[in-house]
């Protein structure tokens, strides 16, 4: 992606708070976004009440800020707004595929300069965690040495070490699973070699709404808002609203966050450093499939689009001029609009008849990206159970495609213990 830097464009940068209406002071991740922006909606106002006609003491309204930030976003990114909006559990699923079938199973190195030696790796389905025991065991078959190896989370790449009778060794680059691995070419030849290139494990980031309503970090955000040529530093702020949209034959997810926040101040100038992997898209687009659980029935989507409304609010004190605390309600209110091409004319009739009856039913979407290393590495499903579908009913003329819309809603309470929301992004981004 190209760095759109200053100007008249716009990003926005953001990082979790230690504290509340304090700097992070941590690392930013900027993303870019469309024109959008957050402004002051309620000003401190001071009360004369018991203080005469002079407005220096007593009561005091929040100085609050709100507003929508559209962006454009990548798989790779997504999660780290969706961080601090929900709960989240993350897996590392098979990132590794060996196959002697597919001829990805060798590896070609050499030890103390000797002669060219051929490790086979077993046939499987491997993790970061669990590929180091297969390779030791292939690579100590085919040499003389003792091998142990590693994957570094932080850099994305392999580090194979070497001990024993043998004091070096040598990956050739010319096996057909050291490109796996990141051996491209050969490597120096030493105790231990790294990978040149970088190979992204995989990850399932499953996101939820906590059940006990507690916000994921108490002092929420520091945003870097920058649009019309300025750079606004926003503290203490909070989603409480977010759209998720996106569409067949479309390059990225459409995605528009609601923010509100404590503080607002003219912010120095930042250099915004935007992130490079871009994922490519088969056929150069994204493919989107709705499945509703009655019925079983799957349909290509044209388009799908969820909105949640989260009650998040801001607490303040009667001597501060700005807001305290955050607090997130119990219910969280969830619709959303689909339309899709039928592709076949035989409707279920369950589907109808939960459709007639207002009776909740279970859809799924899902959004799939590219593939890398037999495993889809950019991927959002989105599930969505108890949903109550609303629209005109299905209206078809004869035999071939037709075209349905249609709109649901439902809600969230934080005591009852059926998850009603459930976002899985599939990327290769590793959360700590």
């Amino acid at each position: 992606m190209t760095n759109t830097g200053h100007g008249a464009n716009s990003f926005l940068g953001f990082a979790a708070q230690t504290a509340w209406n304090t700097d992070s002071g941590g690392t930013y991740t900027y993303l870019p976004c469309r024109p959008g922006g957050l402004k002051k909606t309620q000003e401190p106002v001071f009360s004369t009440q018991s203080r005469g006609f002079t407005k220096r003491y007593g009561r005091n309204a929040n100085q609050q800020v709100e507003g929508q930030v559209p962006m454009d976003f990548y798989f790779e990114g997504l999660e780290t707004l969706m961080n601090d909006t929900f709960s989240r559990t993350s897996t590392e699923v098979a990132s590794w595929i060996v196959s002697a079938a597919s001829s990805n199973n060798t590896i070609q190195f050499q030890e103390d300069g000797g002669s060219t030696l051929t490790a086979t790796v077993a046939d499987g389905s491997y993790t970061s965690a669990t590929l180091p025991a297969a390779l030791k065991t292939a690579m100590e078959a085919a040499g003389s040495g003792t091998y142990s190896a590693s994957y570094s989370t932080s850099t994305k790449k392999w580090t194979i070490t070497v001990s024993g009778a043998v004091s070096a060794v040598q990956l050739l680059g010319t096996g057909n699973f050291e490109d796996d691995l990141g051996f491209t070419s050969a490597s120096s030849s030493a105790s231990s070699v790294t990978s040149d290139t970088a190979v992204g494990a995989v990850y399932d980031h499953v996101y939820t709404f906590d059940d006990t309503g507690a916000l994921p970090n108490a002092s929420g955000l520091t945003l870097y808002d920058h649009k019309d040529l300025k750079t606004w530093k926003v503290r203490s702020a909070f989603i409480t609203a977010l759209q998720i949209g996106f569409q067949d034959n479309a390059h990225f997810v459409d995605f528009i966050p609601t923010f509100l926040a404590a503080s607002r101040s003219k912010a120095s100038a930042v250099t915004p450093t935007f992130g490079t992997g871009v994922p490519a898209n088969p056929a150069d687009n994204l493919t989107l499939t709705v499945v509703t659980a009655t019925g079983s029935r799957s349909m290509e989507t044209t388009a799908f689009n969820v909105h949640l409304t989260i009650p998040t609010a801001l607490k303040h004190s009667v001597t501060s001029r700005t807001a305290k605390k955050a607090n997130r309600s119990d219910r969280v209110t969830i619709e959303g609009s689909a339309t899709w091409d039928w592709t076949n004319d035989n409707l279920a009739t369950e589907w109808l008849d939960d459709w007639d009856n207002d009776a909740p039913v279970d859809i799924t979407a899902a959004l799939t990206g590219n593939t890398i290393r037999s495993s889809v590495t950019q991927k959002v499903t989105i599930e969505l159970p108890r949903c109550h579908v609303k629209g005109d009913d299905p209206v078809h003329g004869g035999a071939g495609a037709m075209e349905q819309a249609f709109n649901w809603e439902s809600a969230y309470d934080h005591t009852d213990s059926e998850d009603a929301f459930k976002v899985t992004l599939r990327n290769q981004t590793y959360i700590a």
